[in-house]
């Protein structure tokens, strides 16, 4: 009798397992597909004054079509920071000397031996100069990786949050 309680028992903890990993994979593969970036389909975007085509060939690579030069920089900052984001913020986070605000105290060599260079300052400098620039086509560019990074922010903060949550649960 005790055998078959202990049985059952074990069958119930298993099952519950189970249905823990499930619901886990679930809500891992949910998020990991919210946060990729929409690559098909068609974008409703300010900031443009033609239409303006992604096109990704079968490697990924995007081809970008557009009648005008700054709709053409428009669009290749967009395709980057659909591309790079995570490496554009790590490119960003390094040059301020704000790594130890994702990698911890680990870094903080890194980010005071970079406050100490400026690169930071010399870097806003310059995309001041680019903004500015007539002609150029790149403040497209630079407005556009602005504004995507804002939105990929706002899905990392979700992200964050429940990763957060999920910590607490574990």
């Amino acid at each position: 009798v005790m055998s078959k309680w202990i049985f059952r028992i074990g069958g119930i903890l298993v099952c519950a397992v189970l249905l823990i990993v499930g619901a886990v994979y679930l809500w891992f593969q949910y998020t990991v597909k919210r946060s990729q970036p929409q690559i098909a389909g068609k974008v409703a975007v300010a900031g443009i004054k033609n239409d303006l085509e992604i096109i990704r060939d079968a490697h990924g690579v995007p081809h970008i079509y557009a009648r005008n030069e700054p709709d053409l920089f428009f669009g290749l900052g967009y395709a980057m920071a659909q591309d790079r984001l995570w490496q554009m913020d790590f490119s960003r986070r390094l040059v301020a000397g704000r790594l130890s605000e994702v990698m911890g105290e680990l870094t903080l060599p890194v980010d005071r031996w970079l406050r100490i260079l400026g690169m930071r300052r010399v870097a806003e400098q310059e995309v001041d100069l680019l903004d500015t620039e007539g002609g150029s086509g790149t403040g497209g560019s630079v407005s556009e990786v602005r504004r995507t990074l804002a939105d990929a922010m706002t899905i990392g903060a979700g992200v964050e949050r429940s990763a957060d949550s999920l910590r607490s649960v574990l």
